[in-house]
This record gives C-alpha cells, sequence and structure tokens, in this order.
C-alpha cells in the first residue's frame, strides 16, 4: 500500500511538472507575444490620438506672415518669423521660414533701409577702402554692394554706407547646410551641394577664417583689379582642407576638396564672411 501511495505521488508530481511546462511554453509562445502586440496596438492608438490632438499650429502662423509680406511690411514679417522659429520648432513650415528670414535679413543688410548698427562714413583724405573696412569690422565687397558700386576708387566726402559683420558659422554636415548666425541669432542658412573632405577633417572641427581668395583663371586677383567681379571666390580657414567654394557642376571623384555650394551662395557668404570669422565644423 505504502508503495503505491509512492508510485502515485510520483505520478501526481510529474503531471505538476508538466502543467508548468506548459503554462511557461503557453506564456512565451502564446500570452506573452498576444499581450506585447496588445501593448503595441495601444502606444499606436495613444501616438495617433497624440497627432490628432496636436496640429501644426505653425501652419497658421506662417500663413499669417506670409499676408505681412504681401502687404509689404517686411519688418514685422521678420519678427513674426523669428517667433516662429522660436516657439514652433517642429512645425512643418520651419524650413520655408528659415529660407525667408534669411533672404529678409540680406536684403534689409544691402539695402538703404535703417538697421541696427548700420551707419554712413564719410570719406576723409587719405583713407583707403581696405582701412575703412578693417576699422568697421566690414569687408570692401560688402561696401561695394551697399553702395552700389563697381570701382573701388573713393574719394573725399564720399559717404559709404557700413555695417559690422560680426557673424558665427556653423557647418552643419549632417543638415548639409552653411548657417550664419548673428549675436546668437539665426540670419541665413545656405545648401551645401557636396562635402568633398580629406579623412583627416573630422567633425567637431573648430576653426576660422583664414583667407578670403579670388582667382581669375590662375591667378589671385585683388579687389582693385578689373577682373575681380568676375573672379571665382574661396573661403580658405585655418584647418587644412576646410575650404568653402562654389560647386562647377562637375561629378568627377578628383574634384578638390572644399565644401561645395552654389555659386551665387558663395559670392554673397564672400560678402558677409571676414577673416577671423570663427568656424565650427559638426556631424
Amino acid at each position: 500500500m505504502g508503495r503505491l501511495k509512492l508510485v502515485f505521488a510520483f505520478f501526481s508530481l510529474m503531471i505538476l511538472v508538466a502543467a508548468l511546462v506548459g503554462v511557461a511554453y503557453y506564456w512565451e509562445n502564446v500570452a506573452k507575444l498576444d499581450l506585447q502586440v496588445e501593448q503595441e496596438m495601444e502606444r499606436d492608438k495613444n501616438a495617433l490620438v497624440k497627432v490628432r490632438e496636436a496640429p501644426d499650429l505653425g501652419i497658421r502662423e506662417f500663413e499669417q506672415i506670409v499676408e505681412l509680406l504681401e502687404k509689404g511690411e517686411s519688418m514685422t514679417a521678420r519678427e513674426r518669423l523669428y517667433y516662429l522659429m522660436e516657439y514652433y520648432p517642429d512645425s512643418s513650415v520651419l524650413p520655408e521660414a528659415r529660407r525667408i528670414i534669411g533672404e529678409i535679413n540680406s536684403d534689409l543688410l544691402i539695402s538703404k533701409i535703417p538697421l541696427d548698427g548700420k551707419t554712413e562714413y564719410t570719406v576723409k583724405s587719405g583713407d583707403a577702402l581696405a582701412a575703412i573696412a578693417r576699422r568697421h569690422k566690414t569687408t570692401i565687397d560688402y561696401i561695394m554692394r551697399a553702395n552700389n558700386r563697381t570701382s573701388s576708387g573713393i574719394h573725399p566726402g564720399d559717404r559709404l554706407t557700413v555695417y559690422p559683420l560680426v557673424f558665427d558659422v556653423l557647418i552643419d554636415k549632417s543638415d548639409k547646410v552653411i548657417r550664419l548666425q548673428m549675436k546668437g541669432l539665426f540670419f541665413k542658412e545656405y545648401p551645401v551641394v557636396r562635402f568633398v573632405l580629406p579623412p583627416m577633417v573630422k567633425a567637431p572641427v573648430k576653426a576660422e577664417i583664414k583667407d578670403r581668395v579670388a582667382w581669375f583663371g590662375e591667378s589671385r586677383v585683388l579687389f582693385d583689379n578689373k577682373n575681380y567681379l568676375r573672379s571665382k571666390k574661396w573661403l580658405q580657414t585655418t584647418r587644412q582642407g576646410l575650404i568653402i567654394r562654389a560647386f562647377n557642376g562637375s561629378s568627377s571623384e578628383q574634384e578638390d576638396f572644399g565644401i561645395l555650394v552654389a555659386p551665387e551662395d558663395l559670392e554673397e557668404m564672400f560678402t558677409l564672411i571676414r577673416v577671423s570669422t570663427p568656424i565650427r565644423f559638426v556631424e
């Protein structure tokens, strides 16, 4: 009788173990997967609800800004664009807002419209254009463009618009843009067509503009050369291989090193960026 009870207890234990194994198998291969699917569906549902509950409020703001631009109220539109950038950073209209504010900023800088920091300088006897540009922290190219000049010749009594071009330049490889900031505030950005960099140039890099080079043919030319306005420009930094220059339309793998931008964008950057301007290159 005792031996029979022992056998019965053994079989009961085996049945219990088998049941536990079955429960564990069911949990891992059926119930757990079902629970995970339900959780994923619930998260997706919650995310969809959040999307529906959070419309893109920046679109309405942007529409009002466009109305201001159509009325010619560019200064008010500019302030509203900065507001949009600060308070609606995830809005779908942000790229277009940055483009417009960049165009407004560059137009304001070159135009005769009064702007904080923009002054008028009267040329004195013995003045040189390079010295005036250096003294006012601007560039010769800016003085020539802002004053509608095609010649570098100046005379006593000439009145020249000048503006301190104190920028920080951020080259963002992941966003493929060159972004200009002034006093920590967004100014304008330029799309990068291509990065052709030597292996030794790896982000992050801190540098500054070392030289502004103008080439005509195989020769370097200065601003008083008759071919200066038709020359090709480079912005060379203190980091070897880190050069901003114009994209020549070539897809050749033998293309010279540089950060390549559209020629018209480089012309504008050459106007705005001075020697010693700080540069940051990030990925």
